[in-house]
Order: structure tokens, then C-alpha cells, then sequence
């Protein structure tokens, strides 16, 4: 339980963190944090393969609760678990939010109705999407390799930064 692919816990902030690693676990599985409670975490993103075999598995976070903030986060691994799963987000609480944040549906295996697999009346605005653009598995048709999708809800690009779209290879 509590399993991420770079903290199992965190109740403080963490930014410009990717997983690249398949990450596996029971409950509360997720690509960066397996479980967060009242952290910040922006500027995340997710490309290992995520497993759980309970519930609260999710591309970035397992179990999002309390006052925790995802932001500017991007999925495109696989996410399978046995129940309450989702592309960026497993389960997530009423005082939680996760905003401005991207899942490719075609990688994920997440339709456009998978971003988060539970929601409790927490703010979740995040869209679902394609790097093709033209999306197989019920994304929104969003085209994910291009920098215009991510710069208006404030991914920042440049060579000194984390983000960065290089063509033909993201």
C-alpha cells in the first residue's frame, strides 16, 4: 500500500518530478505519489506502466485527499487496477483539486471519462487527449504534441525548464 513511483507519501510539495519506471503495489498506487494529503504537486509527469491490484490507482496519484493540489501534470502510461481507477488521479476527496492537467487516452487505456477514477466533490478540471490528435480510445481529439495545448493553462517551455515538445519524439 502507499506505493509511487517517486514518493509512497507526501504531505509536502513536489515539482519538476517524472517517473519512468513501471511502478506496482496493493492500494493507493500511483506514478509519482502514492498517496498525498495536503501537498502541492505541479509540474509531474507520468510514463511508467501503474498497477494496483485494490483500488486507488492512479497515472500520477493513488489517493488524493485533504487539501492536496495536482497541477500541471501529464500522463501517458498504462494504468490498471482492480477498482477506483484513473488516468491521472485514483481517488481524490472533496477539499482536493486537480486542474490543468492532460492524459493521453490512447497510451493511458482511459477514455475520455478516466481521468479520475473516483471524485468526491473535488474540483477536477483536466482534459483528456491524443498525441495523434486523432484519438482511438475516446479522447477529445486535443492534439497533446502540440506546445499551444499546454502553454494557455500554464506549462512554461524553453531549453532551461522542464517542459519541452521536441518533434517526433513526444
Amino acid at each position: 500500500n502507499n506505493v509511487g513511483g517517486i514518493a509512497g507519501i507526501t504531505t509536502i510539495g513536489l515539482t519538476y518530478s517524472v517517473n519512468y519506471g513501471n511502478v506496482s503495489g496493493a492500494s493507493n498506487v500511483g506514478g509519482i505519489v502514492g498517496s498525498n494529503t495536503g501537498a502541492l504537486l505541479q509540474n509531474v509527469s507520468n510514463v511508467g506502466t501503474i498497477n494496483g491490484s485494490g483500488s486507488n490507482v492512479g497515472g500520477i496519484i493513488g489517493l488524493h485527499t485533504s487539501t492536496g493540489s495536482l497541477s500541471l501534470a501529464l500522463n501517458t502510461g498504462v494504468v490498471t487496477g482492480g477498482s477506483v481507477v484513473g488516468s491521472l488521479v485514483g481517488s481524490q476527496t472533496t477539499s482536493a483539486t486537480t486542474v490543468n492537467s492532460f492524459w493521453d487516452t490512447d497510451s493511458s487505456l482511459l477514455n475520455a471519462s478516466g481521468g479520475v477514477g473516483s471524485n468526491t466533490g473535488g474540483i477536477f478540471i483536466a482534459t483528456p487527449g491524443c498525441f495523434s490528435g486523432t484519438c482511438t480510445n475516446g479522447g477529445t481529439g486535443t492534439n497533446l504534441s502540440a506546445q499551444g495545448t499546454y502553454t494557455g493553462v500554464g506549462f512554461a517551455f524553453g531549453s532551461d525548464i522542464s517542459w519541452r515538445i521536441i518533434a517526433g519524439n513526444t
